[in-house]
């Protein structure tokens, strides 16, 4: 048993870079933050993308799509990176990346985001154009979906045209 322990000993890792140096740990704790961000996109967009369309080739297709820019963007990462300062370029790059992230989180959020704008909307309607032009003129039709993004009612335009 006792040499079991001994194995398990010489595999610990060596933690005295995060304690010896402020610079390293600082990189070490941004980089694992960045790295979990990134693999959460990595897996929100793929999930998002096949939620909107049901179809597994628009899934690979976006893998396909993913993966040049990070060949074509990381052979000249690497050079880019002997050239200027390297801080600089991960701040720089970090941000970026942090900036779309936040993008797509926030255009992941639109049906919600309309489905909390509805009532209003209809209060809103009802305070404009009051009971009597809400009833007879039915003019809430002329306004968008919420679960459309913005887009006309389509069963509405349907049940006005043909009755």
């Amino acid at each position: 048993m006792s040499n079991l322990w001994a194995r398990l000993a010489r595999l610990r890792v060596d933690v005295s870079p995060l304690r010896d140096s402020r610079d390293f740990r600082l990189l070490f704790w941004a980089g694992t933050v960045f790295y979990l961000g990134g693999m959460v996109s990595y897996v929100a967009l793929p999930y998002q993308l096949h939620q909107l369309t049901g179809s597994n080739f628009a899934v690979g297709a976006l893998g396909i799509v993913e993966l040049a820019p990070l060949v074509v963007f990381g052979l000249y990462g690497g050079a880019l990176a002997d050239h200027v300062d390297r801080r600089l370029m991960l701040v720089v790059t970090g941000g970026a990346q942090v900036l779309l992230t936040a993008a797509i989180a926030l255009s992941s959020l639109g049906r919600e985001i309309s489905g909390l704008a509805g009532p209003a909307l209809g209060g809103l309607l009802l305070q404009w154009v009051g009971h009597r032009g809400h009833v007879h003129g039915d003019a809430d039709r002329a306004l968008p979906c919420a679960d459309n993004h913005g887009l006309p009612c389509t069963g509405d335009a349907r049940t006005a045209l043909l009755g």
